[in-house]
């Protein structure tokens, strides 16, 4: 992987940070001929608690 590549790869990474909510846990991002896809995954403090699972957001805090 080349320097720019990781560099760019760091700038998406903030910036999904920055543009996605507490809840989000996952986002994953494909890339084929066909297109660009995108999919998140959100869970909530009380679903969480429900199930007794402890889980951190994309931001490496816990979702309390």
């Amino acid at each position: 992987m080349t320097d720019k590549v990781k560099k760019l790869k760091a700038e998406l990474r903030n910036a999904l940070i920055e543009a996605y909510g507490d809840e989000t846990t996952s986002i994953t991002l494909t890339l084929t001929a066909y297109g660009f896809y995108t999919q998140t995954s959100e869970r909530t403090a009380e679903s969480l608690k429900e199930e007794g699972i402890s889980m951190r957001n994309i931001n490496r805090q816990w979702i309390k």
